[in-house]
Order: C-alpha cells, then structure tokens, then sequence
C-alpha cells in the first residue's frame, strides 16, 4: 500500500488543532481515509498488544516514562509499532477487528437518497471484504500510519493515567493490606445439619420395625387354602 498524500497541508487554525485525516491507497487500488483513534479503536488496539505482546509490557512502558525527552514520543511509536507487529500472529482476530475501524472509504458518497446508500453500502462492503484477509503491506503500512498519528496523544494519555495511578497508591486507595476480602457464609457441616424435630407421636425413623407378635403365627383368611 502506497502513502498517496499523507495529509492535506494545514490551510488554516482549525485545521492545526484538529488535523484532516490521512488518505491512503491499498495495493488492490482502494483509496481508504485514516480515522481517528477513539475509545472502540483504542480497546481493539490494547486487545492486540496485550493478547499477543504481554511480554512486551514492561519495554512500552519504560518507553513511555523516558517520553519527556525530545525524541521521546518517537521512541515510543516505534517500539508500540514493533510489538503490535509482533502480537499480530497471536491476535489474528482482534487486527482484523482493528484495521476495519480505523479506515473507510475515502471515495463515499455525501448524499443520503437511495442511490447514494447504495452505491456506499457496496463500497463499504468491498473493503470489508478486502481487509478480511489484507495485504501484508497494507497491514504494516495502516498500523504505521496510526502509531505515527496517534503516539504524541498515546503518551499524553499514558502520563495521565499514570499520574492517576501515583495519587491512588499515595492515598492508600490501591493498598490491597487495607481491603479485606469478603468472607463467604460457612456451610454447615453433614453432620451438623439440623434435621426438624420428629413429633411425639411420630415413630423414631432410625428403630427397626416393631417384632411379630409372639406366638405361632397364622394363615391369613385371605390366602387361598391348600388344594
């Protein structure tokens, strides 16, 4: 996949605080536009890292602590870009998931008329289609050209949550010895289970069955009698 025009020149102010996206072109000739990075995106992204490239935690996040230097961010960028090429073997499921929410159709239609909903309708399903099973070119390039958009705004929020975290464990919110655990109900034992108490008049279940009478016993009138 070829980068075509990264980004439209910044014409104006608004344009510098909320950049135009990036188009880019996939090797089948699809022309995609970039989207932004947003909480759906975001989770599908930390799903690739954290399925595939767990092991890889620790060097992201030293990555992120020394971002404050000049290079910082691009340092981070890199090594995010490393290891979600790294996790994609394992998270097969959860890239593919990723790369159909972070691109569209750069060529969809404005109108909302019927022929207008059909014709997008086929677009979109032609790049669903295609990003299925992509290209492996279009897989790195996608995964650069968010990393490369998204890794200054990565690092501010990871500061953040990070400065979170430190307030937390400071006020004693996040010491597991000042939470205990709830205590299940203790089940009675089998043999310490109350069983109601049997009435006076009710036989006692655990006897034996009363004796015969004594004596000889008798043949019931309603036997048949002896031929």
């Amino acid at each position: 996949m070829t980068d075509s025009t990264a980004a439209p020149p910044l014409s104006s102010e608004t344009d510098r605080l909320d950049p135009p996206p990036a188009h880019l072109t996939l090797t089948c000739g699809l022309r995609v536009r970039l989207l932004p990075l947003r909480m759906r995106q975001l989770f599908r992204l930390l799903r690739i890292i954290t399925r595939g490239g767990a092991q890889y935690l620790p060097m992201l996040r030293e990555a992120m602590a020394g971002a404050a230097a000049d290079d910082g961010a691009e340092v981070f960028g890199t090594q995010l870009l490393a290891v979600a090429l790294l996790a994609l073997p394992e998270a097969e499921d959860e890239a593919v998931e990723f790369l159909g929410s972070v691109v569209e159709r750069a060529d969809l239609s404005a109108g909302t008329d019927k022929a207008a909903r059909t014709r997008n309708d086929s677009l979109i399903a032609e790049l669903a289609t295609e990003l299925y099973n992509p290209e492996i070119e279009d897989v790195i390039t996608i995964l650069e050209a968010v990393v490369a958009a998204e890794k200054d705004d990565l690092v501010a929020l990871g500061k953040r949550l990070a400065a979170t975290w430190g307030v937390a464990a400071k006020t004693g919110q996040l010491d597991p010895t000042k939470s205990q655990p709830v205590q299940p109900p203790s089940q009675p034992s089998g043999s310490t289970v109350p069983t109601p108490e049997s009435s006076a008049g009710s036989p006692d279940p655990l006897t034996s069955s009363p004796a015969l009478m004594d004596g000889q016993t008798t043949q019931s009138s309603l036997s048949p009698s002896p031929a």
